[in-house]
């Protein structure tokens, strides 16, 4: 609790004044204990994540034309090729005139070469809504140098882009 301790000291009083901060402090926790618990906590954001069916049929190739394959590389740069394999990458980096300018353009010369296909998609209200999509592929390849950021960051693009196949290989 509170204290005053008064002497005389030449001629003049000084007051000491002592306060005791023990009750703030539990004033404190209780504070604390509340705003921790009618606080809504962060909810997780789930990735939707479609495994392939095992089956032993034959598949359908897949069209080189409708592959996009960007290398995830050192120092915030990506590497790209259209098509299954080359030899020459084209580079670009992770802004708006980037990798997502790249995305767009792909599903665009995808979408005239190809069509475009519809599908079911689900709403987090458990509805469907029909969709209409490009049939583009892309194959994302993190490389040791590049930084787990970037790969998020790429996931990211599929998201903004609307790409639906995409894999990390």
């Amino acid at each position: 609790m509170a204290e005053v301790n008064s002497a005389p000291q030449g001629g003049r009083r000084k007051t000491n004044i002592r306060i005791d901060f023990t009750p703030m402090v539990d004033l404190g926790f209780l504070l604390i204990t509340f705003f921790m618990l009618a606080t809504r906590l962060a909810q997780p954001n789930l990735v939707a994540l479609v495994m392939p069916k095992d089956d032993d049929g034959e598949r359908d190739p897949l069209k080189a034309s409708r592959v996009l394959t960007i290398r995830l590389g050192a120092e915030d740069k990506i590497y790209y090729y259209e098509g299954l394999f080359q030899e020459r990458f084209d580079t670009c980096d992770y802004s708006a005139q980037g990798l997502r300018q790249l995305l767009l353009d792909k599903k665009v010369k995808v979408a005239q070469a190809l069509g475009t296909e519809s599908y079911r998609r689900k709403l987090p209200d458990g509805s469907e809504e029909e969709r209409i999509g490009s049939k583009l592929f892309v194959v994302i390849e993190p490389t040791p140098a590049s930084r787990y950021e970037n790969l998020v960051d790429a996931l990211d693009e599929m998201s903004i882009t609307q790409v639906r196949y995409y894999c990390i290989q």
